[in-house]
């Protein structure tokens, strides 16, 4: 067993540009975030741990101005980088903005496929997502995607589920 420590995952921002069916970070109603100058400094007393990686995620931690200043950072304190993104924010520039700040690894989640995902996620998430795979690619990033692996009707009875959570929440508060 290694002393090492494996990864530190660190939630930068609970926004996000999607409202999906099985996330209750949109019904926190807290977007209060830690700035920037707190995140450098956990940062920096992480890599006094020596992890192995550091993940962003969140919400959607593109939404964040300070990220591609935070991957740097991380990259000098000898951390590796990895981002958890839904992926429809990342186009070309974001891309090339990610790879010219050293990302180790780009998680870009994909529900199944494109009517289930959309379903859960938004429409036209599902097209998104599948380009962001595509410009990470493009600029040589290692990318990876998150495929939550279930037979359709398991599926389909997941989804009338939350809907009657979500109808149970909303009527009973």
């Amino acid at each position: 067993m290694s002393d090492k420590l494996k990864e530190i995952i660190v939630s930068v921002t609970n926004r996000c540009n999607l409202r999906c069916r099985m996330c209750q970070i949109p019904q926190m109603h807290n977007n209060e975030e830690m700035r920037t100058e707190q995140l450098k400094a956990l940062i920096k007393d992480s890599a006094k741990l020596y992890p192995e990686s550091i993940v962003f995620s969140g919400g959607e931690p593109l939404l964040r101005g300070d990220l591609f200043e935070l991957i740097t950072l991380a990259n000098q304190c000898k951390i590796n980088t990895c981002l958890t993104s839904n992926g429809t924010l990342l186009n070309d520039d974001i891309a090339k903005k990610l790879a010219s700040c050293g990302i180790g690894v780009v998680n870009i989640s994909i529900e199944g496929p494109e009517d289930i995902h959309d379903s859960l996620r938004g429409k036209g998430s599902f097209a998104k997502a599948v380009n962001a795979l595509e410009c990470l690619s493009r600029h040589k990033i290692e990318d990876d995607y998150c495929y939550n692996c279930m037979p359709a009707r398991i599926i389909k009875f997941y989804l009338m589920l939350m809907d009657l959570t979500h109808k149970f929440w909303r009527d009973n508060g």
